[in-house]
């Protein structure tokens, strides 16, 4: 389930009764401003792709990408339909997995710096980065769609990918959340747990990690003391995944 930056819209992805992979957007602007229904503005079935993660676009409206097994995907909602096309994968297509997107912007849906941001649509430099079964990150080229480099960054599957125009934090299977500057050279700050990670979220301010681990485990790590701080313990089962509000001072 995804959220569009203005909560227009919300995006769902499973399956129907008959095992095929359903990809369904709903305008809930009436619920949200009035009180009334969820209306559903496009949809598509399909038995030929898997999604395991979806995002809105933060540069386009009513834009969508997805990954999953063996694709990674862009959509746009027209006329009741969503129409998608395969990002070009070659080789690193068979046998892998694609978990998690992150876009190089903030929460708010934008780049830090506005100035930077006009810049960035001259040139075509928005960036976004999936992570893969692999332990790998690919950083893409919005724009042309195109995989500009893979990164080997985990010795595990990446479960999870947070992104901004100045750092990107990973997490993963192998326990670790690492910071990394934009080159990619070397992680500058990380944090071990005692289980695998399985969701990691950048706070407003781009100051703290909030990360959750799969036997139920809540943190947060500090950027700036480099300090982590235990917050809860208290869930019996498996956490999914984590999100710090914008809106309000909750998680």
């Amino acid at each position: 389930m995804a959220f569009d930056p203005h909560t227009r819209y919300v995006a769902l992805a499973g399956t129907d009764p008959q095992g095929r992979q359903q990809l369904r957007v709903l305008d809930i602007s009436r619920v949200v401003t009035a009180g009334g229904n969820a209306v559903t503005v496009a949809r598509q079935t399909s038995a030929g792709w898997d999604i395991d993660c979806l995002k809105f676009s933060p540069w386009e409206e009513q834009q969508l990408v997805t990954c999953g097994r063996e694709n990674i995907r862009f959509w746009r909602l027209k006329d009741g339909h969503l129409p998608g096309c395969s990002l070009s994968l070659g080789s690193r297509v068979r046998c892998t997995h694609y978990t998690c997107i992150a876009f190089e912007c903030t929460k708010a849906g934008r780049p830090y710096d506005a100035a930077k941001y006009e810049l960035s649509k001259e040139t075509g430099r928005h960036h976004m980065f999936v992570g893969n079964c692999r332990g790998q990150l690919l950083q893409i080229g919005y724009k042309d769609r195109t995989v500009q480099v893979v990164l080997d960054l985990h010795a595990e599957a990446i479960t999870s990918v947070c992104a901004t125009d100045g750092f990107v934090v990973t997490a993963s299977i192998d326990k670790y959340v690492r910071v990394w500057p934009m080159d990619f050279k070397s992680s500058y700050l990380h944090a071990m747990h005692d289980s695998a990670v399985a969701g990691i979220d950048i706070t407003p301010d781009g100051l703290q990690v909030l990360c959750c681990t799969i036997d139920g485990a809540v943190g947060l790590l500090d950027l700036h003391t480099h300090g982590y701080s235990d917050l809860a313990h208290s869930h019996g089962a498996a956490i999914a995944d984590v999100a710090v509000s914008v809106a309000f001072d909750e998680l």
